[in-house]
C-alpha cells in the first residue's frame, strides 16, 4: 500500500503565519506534525510514501530527508503542485504514480493517535478489502464532512472492536453517525483516471469532487481511535494541542 499525502495547501486558515511556516512543520508534542504523520502512514506498513508540496514549503521537504526518513526502509517521492488549486488538484497529481494498487491517503493537518488513523483502517483493509474511511463521533462544531448510513455487519468489525458503517454523504433528516477524519483507503485511483473534474468559483478542484461517486455508491468507514486533533485551524491547535 502507497501512501498520499497533500501538502501544497495554502493554510488560509493559519495566515499570516502560514505565509512564513508551513502549518505541517507546527509543533506537536517533541516533533513537526508531518513527523507524526509519517509515523502514522509508516506504521501501517507504506513503505512508498507520495508528498505533494510547493516549492515555497520547501523546509517541509528537507526535514524530512535529514530527520525522518533516515534509517527507515521507506521510498518518498516529491511532487510540486504548481499551482494551489485544491486537495483535490493535489490529489490527482499523484495519478502517475500509482499503479491498480491500494493507496492511503493522510492529511497532514489532522493528527491521530499512535495506533489510530491510517494503520487502523489498514487493519480493516486487511480483512475486508473496499473503499474505506474513518470517523469520529462529533466533539465540536468545527467538524467538516458529515456522514450518514447504517451498521454493517461485518464480522472484522467485533474482532477490532470498531464500529463498522455502509456510509455516504448525509442528507437532510438522515442518521449522522460521524465526521470525516482526514483518512481515506482507496483499493486503487483507477476512477480518477481519464475523468475531467469541474473546478468551483474558486478555480480549485476540491476533494469533495474527487469523492462524490465513490460516496454515491456508499463506502465502510469505522470510527477510529481517539484523540483526533485537527491543526488546521489556530482555534483547534490552541485548545485541543496536547503539548
Amino acid at each position: 500500500m502507497k501512501a498520499l499525502i497533500p501538502a501544497a495547501g495554502l493554510g488560509t486558515r493559519w495566515y499570516p503565519l502560514s505565509r512564513y511556516f508551513p502549518k505541517e512543520m507546527l509543533p506537536v508534542s517533541n516533533h513537526p506534525l508531518i513527523h507524526c504523520v509519517l509515523d502514522e502512514a509508516y506504521q501501517a506498513s507504506c513503505r512508498e510514501i507520495i508528498i505533494i508540496y510547493r516549492e515555497e514549503k520547501r523546509i517541509i521537504k528537507e526535514y524530512v530527508e535529514t530527520e525522518w526518513q533516515k534509517k527507515k526502509d521507506v521510498v518518498i517521492h516529491w511532487l510540486i503542485q504548481s499551482e494551489p488549486k485544491g486537495v483535490g488538484a493535489a490529489l490527482l497529481c499523484a495519478l502517475d504514480h500509482v499503479n491498480s494498487e491500494p493507496v492511503a491517503i493522510l492529511y497532514p493537518d489532522i493528527l491521530h493517535p499512535i495506533g489510530g488513523g491510517v494503520a487502523f483502517l489498514a487493519q480493516l483493509y486487511q480483512e475486508y478489502p473496499a473503499p474505506w474511511t474513518g470517523l469520529m463521533r462529533r466533539q465540536s462544531g468545527l467538524q467538516q464532512a458529515a456522514f450518514a448510513g447504517e451498521t454493517a455487519l461485518l464480522e472484522i468489525g467485533k474482532a477490532l472492536k470498531a464500529n463498522i458503517y455502509k456510509v455516504n454523504y448525509a442528507h437532510r433528516d438522515e442518521k449522522i453517525v460521524g465526521y470525516g477524519t482526514g483518512r481515506v483507503i482507496l483499493p486503487c485511483l483507477d476512477h480518477w483516471r481519464g475523468r475531467k473534474f469541474v473546478e468551483n468559483v474558486n478555480g480549485e478542484i476540491d476533494d469533495t469532487i474527487l469523492f462524490d461517486s465513490l460516496w454515491g455508491n456508499g463506502v465502510y468507514a469505522a470510527e477510529l481511535p481517539t484523540p483526533i486533533i485537527d491543526c488546521g485551524s489556530p482555534l483547534n491547535y490552541r485548545y485541543r494541542n496536547p503539548v
